[in-house]
This record gives structure tokens, C-alpha cells and sequence, in this order.
């Protein structure tokens, strides 16, 4: 269960595409890239990406290597079996992995309580789907573009400009209090004096 919420928050996979991942779409044993080949729907079974940009690859940053590495040698899967699936060949119930994390989430709070411990924020109850959105937040704030981002999650790049935006917005106040940080100095050495308004020229 672990290492699916960490693939979906620090991978950014799609539901669909969690229920249909394979071990063989991981480069085991490396893991440094996550190949996403397919979705999985109730109805039809495994079926083709979205969208062009949905067959992808995804970089598999150091932290969720660590649980996919953990995930593989706990199953024991291999080859074309699902790498979260309920069995190697049946796909995990979304109702069932909510009714687990609801679960631990709940057990977490109880161990809050009785340590006297506050209740960190990322506790609060997320989906599958807020975990995608996480990771869009947290690539972005690491410093990857939008259009980057776009091609790690399997949207076009005017999508993510759309969907995100506010994001660009908060990227926005940040630059302009490190700006004002700046010149509140103190600075020395050559570049200590502040710069000279312009004025009446660009």
C-alpha cells in the first residue's frame, strides 16, 4: 500500500495506470524510469493511454526508488505481473485501497492523540487523484517547468498552464519577496551598492 500512494504522489500516475502498471514497466533493477503503457478501466480491461502523451516514461526520484525497491522484494512479482495489484493478475479495487488508507490515517490520528502529539497537515484523508496533484505541486516547486511536468504526467503543456496556473501565480510572490529580501541587504563587497532607479530611459 505504500509504495502505491508513493508511486501515485511522487510519480504522478493516473489511477488507471496504477491499476495496470507491470513489474516489466519498471527498470528493475535500477529503478530510475517508470514506462507508463497502458490504462486499466472496469469495464474494458487494459486499454490504451488518454492521449499521445499518455504512453510516457517517468523519472523515478531516489525516495520512491526506496519503496518500489521494498514493494518488489515483498511480492516477490516479476515479468508481466501487476505491480499493485490485489493478485498478479487482478487489479487493486479503488474502494478497498480507500477503505485502507482511510484506515491508517485513522490509526495514525489515534497515535497522535495519545503521544499529545500535534497532527501533521498531511495526514488529511487524500485520493488517489490528489496524490497525482501533489506531485505536479511538488515537481514544480523542485524547480521543473510546467511543460516539463506536463510530459512527466501525460498532459499537454497548454493544459497544465490552464490547470495549474495558480501555481505560476504563487511562483510569482515568491520572486518578488526574494527580490524585496535582496535589496533590505545588508550586502558588502562590490555588489553592495543597491542599482539606481532608471529613469526617463528602458
Amino acid at each position: 500500500l505504500q509504495a502505491l500512494w508513493a508511486t501515485a504522489a511522487l510519480g504522478g500516475l493516473r489511477r488507471g495506470e496504477l491499476r495496470a502498471l507491470r513489474v516489466c514497466d519498471v527498470d528493475y533493477p535500477a529503478v530510475t524510469v517508470i514506462r507508463v503503457e497502458r490504462g486499466y478501466d472496469d469495464v474494458e480491461g487494459p486499454i490504451e493511454p488518454k492521449s499521445q502523451k499518455g504512453r510516457r516514461g517517468v523519472p523515478v526520484a531516489a525516495e520512491l526508488r526506496r519503496y518500489l525497491l521494498a514493494h518488489k522484494l515483498a511480492t516477490g512479482r516479476d515479468g508481466d505481473d501487476l505491480l499493485f495489484g490485489r493478485t498478479a493478475r487482478t487489479p487493486f479495487t479503488p474502494t478497498h485501497v480507500r477503505k485502507q488508507a482511510r484506515e491508517a490515517w485513522a490509526a495514525a490520528a489515534v497515535g497522535a492523540f495519545l503521544s499529545r502529539q500535534p497532527l501533521p497537515v498531511e495526514l488529511a484523508p487524500l485520493g488517489l487523484h490528489e496524490a497525482r496533484h501533489s506531485y505536479v505541486s511538488l515537481m514544480h516547486a523542485a524547480g521543473c517547468s510546467l511543460e516539463e511536468i506536463g510530459d512527466f504526467v501525460g498532459h499537454s503543456s497548454t493544459y497544465m498552464v490552464d490547470r495549474y496556473r495558480h501555481l505560476l501565480d504563487g511562483q510569482r510572490e515568491r520572486a518578488a519577496e526574494r527580490l524585496d529580501a535582496f535589496l533590505a541587504g545588508p550586502h558588502t563587497g562590490p555588489q553592495a551598492r543597491k542599482p539606481a532607479l532608471l529613469s526617463g530611459r528602458d
